[in-house]
């Protein structure tokens, strides 16, 4: 089978490349036309929106800005495809909209009670306890009904002061002050009134429950004697709950106070419990790096319990640029510690009596900025690093080539916040294969920014590509975007390499499972590795390198624990992101180890802009596809730990 899978993809690529030799047009000759001329205009293959009379550097990326004549067709990033190439290569497009687009926060927690719905009962006067109505935890009680009795000289004394007060005052304001004293005493005003009418005293009184809900705290048996503030009960009101979410780093740009929450519990499969974000821990964790978020729910039927685990969703509507808005805050006013206090108007929480605030100062974007984002289709984005390239159809044959800067990704779609305008048609199939022939051209591309001759990579199955001999430069070398331009750090401490080391080993342990779909053994292998990548140092950093180590190993643990959580559904997308994450702290920080490290790409990954990975082995094992496409890929690049850089295999 793997063997007809690969004929196939050959004889497909072999055809696609000959179709696009053939039916694409040059423009070779208007280029040399175009740089002979007076009218000529400069502009910049990266950023072809760039357009100057003079030449010069590009006021965006430095490069050299390159000549291009005022209305000419040729642009250095364009390429022409016939209606038949076009076909063949099953390009397909969509168009630039703005469109209202959620980012989806998954979190884990566990659920706890209402800790201001819990009511301590203590002796509020010392005594004997006689008699336990209640005898165990978890009985269920209402407002008022009895829990126990209880005997008490002081209250016998007190007793006998309201009656003498009763039968010999005149002055009625003295026997008043006594039933004060038993009120505050928490006697039962029926007892009271059974004091007064009867004019003797009551040996045993009660105590009652002060609200509905589970006795969950028993500290006292039948018999004991207790002094004044002795601890007697706990009863817990459990028609509201609290959950306690742990939200990573990366998850707190799109959580805000208010935000409705989607929580789903294990005991109940299927059903969906609503609950809304009440608080956001201020400071982090430093041993999970993570931040408790508080969500607080409706539980009246009962079925929910403390300690049960759950998931919850957060839907973020992002604004234009990327903003979290909240259309339904829009212009109104939230009790800032109970935020089902919604008011259209200034004023003063009906629960707690602090001042309602305007939803803007809780986090959301202001009403003005929440029109719906500019929005692209996550298929026609390629990226490579930092970089990202769509390509656009200009009219029926032309594709231009364009960088553009994507704000946060939001499920299918990347929010746009520079590079495109409404309503551009992107090709959302077939852009790499667009950038490629780009590339056999020798025009500027996504893998070959400069337009300079370069080896074709090709998708190759288990065989690397022909490449350049090394250089002897101390640069890493400049392919699928290797953190070229990032500040290197050198001098690194023992312990961080020692630490990046065993990280690395709990990866290819993770790798390996993935390479045989073994999901059980992946999901406890991601959660040796996040625990390895959280415990690397940051010992000895430069300044430069510090924010880049903070970001990497932030993005390398959230990947990690995605996968420990299902490795099965989470199997790409977080893979990869751990893998750039370790690609950027091997070169990043000099790692110096012996063994051999090979930077590997398979470009069947996301479609068409594929993905890398790390290996020990030169020969292809593909994490992201496992034993269906074991073969599929190339490698890139090998580590060389003497001078510290990537260098191209040969």
């Amino acid at each position: 089978m793997k063997r007809v899978i690969s004929i196939y993809l050959s004889i497909a690529c072999v055809c696609l490349a000959g179709v696009f030799v053939g039916c694409s047009k040059t423009d070779s000759q208007g280029a040399e036309t175009s740089a002979q001329a007076n009218d000529t205009i400069w502009t910049c293959s990266m950023h072809p929106q760039i357009q100057q009379s003079d030449p010069g550097d590009c006021p965006i990326c430095g490069m050299d800005l390159i000549p291009l004549k005022s209305g000419a067709a040729a642009n250095p990033r364009e390429l022409e495809l016939s209606d038949a190439a076009q076909a063949l290569a099953d390009i397909q497009t969509a168009t630039i909209k703005r469109e209202s687009v959620t980012r989806d926060v998954h979190l884990f927690g566990v659920i706890a009670a209402d800790d201001t719905r819990v009511a301590t009962v203590t002796a509020r006067f010392p005594g004997r306890i006689e008699r336990l109505f209640v005898n165990f935890v978890g009985t269920r009680v209402r407002a008022g009904e009895h829990l126990a009795e209880i005997y008490s000289d002081e209250l016998v004394e007190a007793q006998s002061e309201l009656i003498g007060a009763l039968r010999y005052d005149t002055n009625a304001s003295s026997a008043e002050g006594i039933k004060e004293r038993l009120r505050l005493w928490d006697i039962p005003e029926d007892q009271i009134e059974l004091i007064d009418s009867t004019r003797k005293p009551v040996y045993r009184v009660r105590i009652d429950s002060p609200t509905g809900g589970i006795v969950t705290q028993l500290d006292v048996r039948e018999g004991d004697y207790v002094n004044t503030g002795a601890r007697l009960f706990e009863v817990t009101d459990l028609t509201k709950l609290w959950v306690h979410f742990n939200a990573y780093e990366t998850d707190l740009p799109w959580l805000r106070y208010g935000q409705q929450v989607d929580i789903q519990a294990k005991a109940f499969p299927g059903e969906h419990f609503q609950g809304t974000i009440a608080f956001i821990q201020p400071i982090l964790d430093p041993e999970t790096r993570t931040i408790k978020v508080r969500v607080n729910m409706d539980n009246p039927d009962g079925k929910l319990r403390p300690g049960m685990f759950v998931r919850g969703q957060v839907k973020a509507y992002l604004g234009d640029g990327g903003k979290v808005v909240a259309p339904q805050f829009a212009g109104k006013w939230i009790g800032p510690m109970h935020p089902e206090i919604v008011s259209d108007e200034p004023g003063d929480c009906p629960i707690c009596g602090m001042a309602l605030e305007p939803a803007e100062q809780l986090g959301y974007a202001a009403y003005n900025e929440g029109e719906p984002p500019l929005i692209v289709p996550a298929s026609a984005v390629l990226r490579t690093g930092k970089r990202a390239v769509v390509y656009i159809k200009d009219g029926p044959s032309n594709f231009i080539g364009r960088e553009i800067e994507l704000g946060p990704r939001a499920g299918d779609y990347f929010v746009v916040r520079e590079g495109l305008t409404e309503g551009e048609e992107v090709v959302t199939n077939g852009a790499f294969r667009l950038d490629s022939e780009l590339q056999i051209k020798a025009k500027p591309s996504m893998m070959n920014p400069s337009g300079d001759p370069m080896p074709m990579a090709g998708h190759n199955h288990g065989t690397h590509r022909q490449a350049a001999p090394a250089s002897d430069a101390a640069e890493p070398i400049d392919i699928y975007s290797l953190h070229k331009t990032i500040p290197l750090q050198f001098d690194v401490d023992q312990k961080l390499s020692d630490a990046l080391s065993s990280a690395l080993q709990s990866y290819f342990a993770l790798e390996s499972s993935f390479d045989k779909n073994d999901f059980s053994a992946a999901k406890e292998q991601a959660a040796t590795l996040a625990n390895n990548i959280k415990d690397i140092p940051m010992m000895g950093l430069s300044d430069e390198a510090m924010p880049i180590f903070m970001q990497d190993q932030a993005d390398g643990l959230s990947g990690a624990q995605t996968i420990a959580q299902d490795p099965e559904k989470d199997r790409i997308n977080a893979f990869e992101a751990t893998s750039e994450s370790l690609i950027a702290l091997v070169q990043i920080f000099k790692w110096p180890g012996d063994e051999p490290l090979y930077l590997m790409h398979c470009p069947m990954v996301h479609g068409d802009h594929g993905a890398r990975w790390l290996q020990t082995t030169p020969e292809v094992t593909n994490p992201y596809f496992g034993p269906d496409m074991l073969e599929c890929g190339e490698i890139l690049a090998k580590w060389n730990p003497d001078a510290s850089r990537w260098d191209d295999y040969e």
